[in-house]
């Protein structure tokens, strides 16, 4: 029997994550133990998980099955074997999995607990409540230097395992929320929009959201508005759509495109007529330096639709990075890929094609940006086609619960995450999604919440399930 309550635990790092990074920020602590406590929450997740494997086979339970089992083992697997035969196998490979895979024991934590229909309604909550605490925070963190420098991450360099960890300032003008950059706290709140999304549309026929939802959608939009990530803004439209097809609201999807049209252009000819316009000068400080730089509004949000900006994409940016490194391995036709090590597959890289890829050689900050491709080298088209089928097999999941679940909560939890899963297979071409912390958590925490209320619908009527066929 086991003292501490599992879902309890689950509760405790849903809170937790999205605000660790500022809590241990305040803590009077060396920068090396401050590295050390970052890994507290994945400690407990393993603990906890172990305490429940430990607990079935004592008491002669089976560990539940999922649809993503055997694909895992591949995966890591398969890894390893590509660190041995690049004779790479060392603590930068294996740290660079972890990043990846860590919070897949929350999702199979979550798939062994019995978990109530109201559980899951009081999680999607929690991390919804967060994403509203996070865009009234940004409200005083974009007013006031003064009360932003406060959560503002330590500027340091302290090493673990052998592996050197830099935490940079803050973006001019933007705020971080509680989490450890802009990126992270615009993915966590675009989670939180989806989830108020589909609950502000889960009891209307109208085309707006229930109005205290409205009021919560408005403040996470401008959370991630002063995070000053154009992608996630323009995720927004993109989410905003998916919530209403798979939640199968036809009417408001229709309205909602366009509207979505009238705004863009609106847009548009505000930028070009220069009627909305702020600029400023911060000033800004660092252990290593201090700096001033200016700010432009308008500059920042009107550059993806200038052609300057189109083009320093498709030569020295993503669009470089994608194109020309996934040319080189298909020519390669290296199907294992070259390990999870970045230095590693720098070099690989401009040994393969120098005049192209030397900038490897250096420090290239970007590498990781286009995730998929990155993970294109690390891991192979096998190991890329393995994950994507995983997935894929996550995603099948949550429209079969969406579909046949007769329970309102499991009906929302399926849209939920289909919505999510069309904001990763997106912004992975923008940010290394997974290896966020507070994304990472969430998006593998509700996939284990998929699964436990598939398992659940499936024991409860297996006849049903017959004609569309098995998951596992």
């Amino acid at each position: 029997m086991l003292v501490i309550k599992p879902y309890n635990v689950v509760i405790f790092l849903t809170i937790f994550i999205p605000l660790q990074e500022t809590i241990l920020k305040w803590l009077p602590v060396p920068d090396s133990v401050y590295i050390w406590l970052r890994l507290m929450t994945e400690i407990i997740l393993y603990l906890i998980l172990a305490l429940v494997i430990i607990d079935k086979v004592f008491h002669n339970r089976p560990l539940k099955k999922t649809p993503i089992d055997i694909l895992v083992i591949a995966f890591v697997g398969l890894s390893v074997l590509t660190m041995v035969w690049q004779n790479n196998l060392n603590i930068n490979s294996l740290n660079n999995l972890r990043s990846l895979v860590r919070y897949l024991a929350i999702y199979y934590l979550v798939v062994n607990l019995p978990i109530s229909r109201k559980q899951i309604s009081t999680l999607l909550i929690i991390i919804l409540s967060i994403g509203v605490f996070e865009g009234i925070l940004a409200v005083g963190q974009y007013i006031s230097d003064d009360f932003n420098s406060l959560f503002v991450l330590k500027d340091i360099e302290a090493g673990f395992a052998g592996v050197t960890k830099y935490f940079p300032v803050a973006k001019v003008g933007s705020v971080n929320g509680t989490f450890g950059s802009q990126a992270e706290m615009a993915l966590f709140l675009l989670i939180a929009f989806v989830i108020a999304l589909t609950y502000g549309y889960s009891k209307t026929r109208k085309n707006i959201p229930e109005p205290k939802y409205l009021i919560v959608i408005m403040v996470i939009i401008w959370g991630i508005f002063a995070s000053f990530k154009r992608a996630a803004l323009l995720s927004i439209p993109v989410l905003y759509a998916a919530v209403l097809y798979f939640g199968e609201k036809k009417r408001q999807l229709s309205y909602t495109i366009f509207l979505s049209i009238i705004l863009l252009v609106i847009i548009a000819f505000s930028i070009n007529w220069g009627i909305w316009n702020f600029e400023y000068d911060r000033e800004y400080q660092t252990v290593r330096y201090r700096r001033v730089e200016s700010f432009s509004l308008t500059d920042y949000f009107s550059k993806p639709f200038t052609t300057s900006y189109w083009e320093h994409v498709g030569k020295h940016s993503r669009g470089w990075f994608a194109v020309e490194v996934s040319r080189t391995m298909l020519r390669e036709f290296n199907l294992l890929g070259y390990g999870p090590n970045q230095q590693n597959a720098r070099r690989i890289l401009a040994a393969l094609d120098s005049s192209k890829f030397n900038i490897f050689i250096d420090r290239y900050a970007g590498f990781e940006d286009v995730y998929w491709v990155a993970m294109f080298v690390y891991y192979g088209a096998i190991g890329l086609t393995i994950f994507l089928v995983v997935l894929l097999l996550l995603f099948r999941t949550s429209i079969w619960i969406t579909k046949y679940a007769d329970q309102e909560e499991i009906r929302l939890l399926g849209i939920v995450f289909s919505s999510v899963m069309v904001l990763i297979l997106i912004y992975t071409f923008i940010e290394r999604t997974f290896e966020f912390r507070a994304f990472g958590f969430n998006f593998w925490l509700i996939a284990g919440l998929v699964v436990n209320a598939y398992n659940e619908l499936r024991s409860q009527n297996k006849t049903q399930l017959e004609p569309e066929g098995s998951l596992t």
